[in-house]
């Protein structure tokens, strides 16, 4: 058991590249810079998942009633290794980013752990596949954009393993992938590309237009007996439709 465990966590990773969605996922519905001057500056926090308001709190809790998560084996197929959706969220985690450019309608780069507190302004909604979801919400100084907090809340999902014993009968191993347990830090944006945000007349939210092969690294987990390291998640995003049901 311990050599297939080792062969699985070897083939995690590139099995993850397509397990959350491709670049044409449209569904229904640098380092971090720090500027502290004492005047409502970008200030990030370390940690913390709190909404930044009552109506990006409003708006997430809307989206997580209507998008449920996937039950069973979901799209992607690795010799004997199949990922399963959990049918469960595991709880948000938040990252925030400095504006860079004067172009606001891009957000790209490495992002910090954990959001920072300012004034809220316009809210932009992406939505995977699977229907994880994308919660970005700018942080103001008066009417100036200083950045943006990026809510995520992915749905669960885990590998199950096939093996077969001297009588042929398959034996099952599951392995926590997006997991409660495992931790998601150090979010950013593929390598050569962005987050695209953009304002919908149809919505009474903006939209992420794109964010395609973003990718966080779930922590390490060492339970039930079972050690595995940590791995890259990637996930694309893309706008919902607003036609009353995202």
């Amino acid at each position: 058991m311990k050599n297939h465990l080792t062969f699985l966590i070897l083939s995690l990773t590139s099995l993850l590249l397509f397990s959350c969605g491709g670049d044409e996922n449209k569904v229904n519905t640098n380092t971090n810079p720090v500027i502290s001057d004492g005047t409502g500056g970008y200030i990030p926090q370390s940690g913390g998942t709190g909404y930044i308001s009552a109506e990006e709190q409003q708006l997430v809790e809307q989206l997580k009633q209507q998008l449920q998560c996937p039950t069973g084996a979901v799209s992607y197929s690795s010799g004997n290794t199949q990922l399963h959706g959990s049918g469960q969220r595991i709880q948000d985690v938040v990252f925030s980013k400095a504006i860079q450019n004067a172009d606001h309608t891009k957000i790209c780069g490495q992002f910090q752990n954990g959001p920072v507190s300012g004034t809220p302004g316009q809210m932009y909604v992406g939505v995977s596949a699977y229907n994880d979801i994308m919660v970005i919400t700018e942080v103001l100084n008066g009417t100036q954009v200083l950045g943006h907090n990026v809510r995520l809340s992915m749905c669960g999902q885990y590998a199950l393993s096939y093996t077969y014993n001297n009588s042929y009968s398959p034996q099952q191993t599951q392995l926590p992938i997006i997991d409660s347990q495992r931790t998601l830090t150090n979010f950013s944006t593929g390598n050569n590309s962005c987050i695209v945000i953009d304002k919908d007349n149809f919505c009474p939210h903006g939209v992420v237009d794109f964010a395609s092969q973003t990718v966080m690294t779930a922590g390490p987990y060492n339970a039930n007996g079972m050690t595995l390291q940590a791995i890259p998640i990637y996930t694309s995003f893309a706008k919902p439709t607003c036609n009353g049901n995202y």
